[in-house]
């Protein structure tokens, strides 16, 4: 869900940088869930996938077509989780740091 959100908001700047600019790049998804990844990369269809509805899959499209392409971010490393999840102060300030674009210590 997370990704075909990411995408749809990516699938408008992209549009603005090819109308202003006349600008075709790839743009950056990134993703904190392998599997999810995998999914979006590779045209799987199990009875595990069998739930993931069809507007999900233009993810997939968008993939093959070179508009987006996914970077898989490790848990470790995902400043979102600074917004999104209770942290302990160690990984809290480790995070807010490299928001910050502070050097570690």
């Amino acid at each position: 869900m997370a990704a075909s959100d990411a995408t749809r908001e990516t699938l408008y700047v992209h549009n603005l940088t090819v109308e202003f600019f006349r600008l075709f790049l790839p743009n950056t998804v990134m993703i904190d869930n392998i599997g999810a990844g995998h999914i979006a990369e590779n045209d799987v269809n199990n009875k595990l996938t069998k739930h993931i509805d069809i507007r999900h899959h233009f993810v997939r499209h968008y993939i093959k077509t070179g508009v987006i392409e996914l970077f898989y971010v490790p848990t470790a490393d995902n400043v979102a989780d600074v917004f999104t999840k209770a942290l302990g102060p160690e990984t809290f300030t480790r995070l807010a740091r490299m928001i910050l674009r502070i050097p570690p210590k």
